[in-house]
């Protein structure tokens, strides 16, 4: 037999099973729970279903907080980051992503190239393509992955802002943002 127990006095659905014996379910119940055990197929113990006098009721999932909104924008700016663009420097491309590690990298090699302009290094990609880099090719693809890392930030920012004035309320909105691509 399907059953549920709920909460008597808030009515939330607290566990929903199957059991061969009613009797059975009835001794599990705690103090203050209630057990039904005719209860409608669809119900479930989701945290949202609870019982009212006129029936059981699916109320809407709570709203993100605004922590929860802020947390998930951020994750999805690492996210985008995250994924391995083709920038050009001079006649060299190369893939690289946009993570702190690889602009922590790039400034790396900035520096380097400034004080061994006539040298070339070797640009090994996550997929472990190895590309050589000439000094001159440095900086314009470490502007450019820069440029593009602060592109994501400023989106970020603008989000942020957006959530903590009330007008982004949903992950969809954060989803629907305009990033770069």
């Amino acid at each position: 037999m399907n059953y549920l127990v709920y909460d008597s006095i808030s009515g939330l659905v607290l566990r929903a099973g199957i059991c061969s014996d009613a009797a059975h379910v009835q001794l599990q119940a705690q103090t203050g729970e209630t057990v039904d055990a005719a209860p409608p197929a669809d119900v479930t113990a989701d945290g949202l279903w609870q019982w009212t006098p006129s029936g059981y009721v699916h109320n809407a999932p709570p709203a993100p907080t605004i922590a929860e909104l802020s947390a998930y924008a951020s994750g999805k700016a690492s996210a985008i980051q995250s994924v391995a663009r083709s920038y050009t420097g001079g006649t060299t491309s190369l893939a690289s992503d946009a993570s702190a590690a690889s602009l922590a990298d790039w400034l790396a090699l900035q520096q380097w190239a400034s004080l061994n302009p006539n040298a070339t290094t070797n640009w090994v990609a996550n997929d472990g393509t190895v590309t050589p880099l000439p000094a001159v090719a440095i900086t314009p693809i470490a502007t450019a992955v820069g440029i593009y890392s602060q592109s994501v930030w400023q989106t970020l920012a603008g989000i942020l802002t957006s959530i903590a004035g009330g007008t982004i309320t949903t992950m969809a909105q954060i989803d629907s943002a305009p990033w770069p691509t």
